[in-house]
């Protein structure tokens, strides 16, 4: 699913918006609106320098889904949501061919690389992907005639899966044997993660709109990575552990379809006449 797709989404919206600024929304509010959607994830993370930044599963890239979001307003202003989204990693070849890459960078000189070991850890239900996210947080609502507007501040959180790893070395010009071994404290953490976003949607009919939706996440992942060196011919060990901490920002991007239960109806204002 290309950028160029929202593009051209997000253009008629834009229209829609200048052109009903100055008119004011006379329809009853929603009490409650479900709203399935797909969209776009870009994500920053950090450089690759370490052998742990090889084995953390993130995509910068990738299509999300959004498998469940609904919204109950107290007022016909505010109110609150939850929302799970799910996304596949797709670049599991070239993130293994990168680390086989820097493997080769770092021992390439003084070893062979007889083995490699890369275990990626895959999300466990199949509905939602390698990778979910929950959300909750208050909403605030407003309407002018066919276009309704929302700005949200959820918390939440993002999952970030850890891989293990295990590296087989040759030394050149000896039969030495090293075997390397990477693994985390944890093999996935459920960080915590802050979100604001804005959504803009047209009402079609009665009581569906489409929706244009923008937000950014923010969130913190802290792991602590073992890692094991072994001489398989002196049968010694030695064990070294590295705190590693890494912030993940995401800009995200989609679109979907509101679909809204319960009325609330707009007070109206007493004429002179009536008081």
């Amino acid at each position: 699913m290309s950028m160029r797709f929202f593009i051209s989404a997000l253009l008629p919206m834009l229209l829609f918006t200048h052109s009903a600024l100055s008119q004011n929304e006379v329809r009853p509010y929603g009490r409650i609106d479900l709203r399935p959607g797909i969209g776009f994830n870009m994500g920053t993370r950090h450089t690759k320098t370490i052998t742990p930044d090889y084995l953390i599963n993130f995509d910068m890239n990738s299509v999300y889904w959004q498998i469940f979001a609904g919204s109950f307003y107290i007022t016909k202003h505010f109110g609150l949501e939850i929302s799970m989204h799910g996304s596949n990693i797709n670049n599991h070849k070239q993130q293994t061919a990168d680390y086989e890459n820097y493997l080769n960078e770092k021992y390439s000189n003084q070893y062979f690389i007889t083995t490699t070991t890369k275990q990626p850890h895959y999300g466990e239900f199949l509905f939602v992907g390698d990778q979910e996210s929950f959300r909750f947080g208050p909403v605030y609502r407003y309407q002018q005639r066919k276009l309704q507007y929302k700005a949200k501040l959820l918390i939440g959180t993002e999952r970030i899966d850890a891989n293990p790893s295990t590296i087989r070395l040759k030394e050149k010009g000896t039969n030495q044997i090293t075997e390397i071994d990477y693994r985390a404290s944890q093999q996935y953490q459920e960080t915590f993660a802050i979100t604001p976003s804005l959504s803009v949607g047209y009402r079609f009919a009665g009581r569906f709109l489409i929706n244009i939706d923008l937000a950014y996440s923010y969130s913190k992942a802290n792991f602590v990575y073992k890692e094991t060196i072994t001489n398989l011919d002196a049968n010694t060990e030695e064990v070294n552990t590295y705190p590693y901490n890494f912030k993940l920002h995401k800009v995200s991007i989609g679109t979907g379809i509101t679909v809204e239960f319960g009325k609330i109806k707009p007070r109206t204002k007493q004429s002179p006449a009536s008081l």
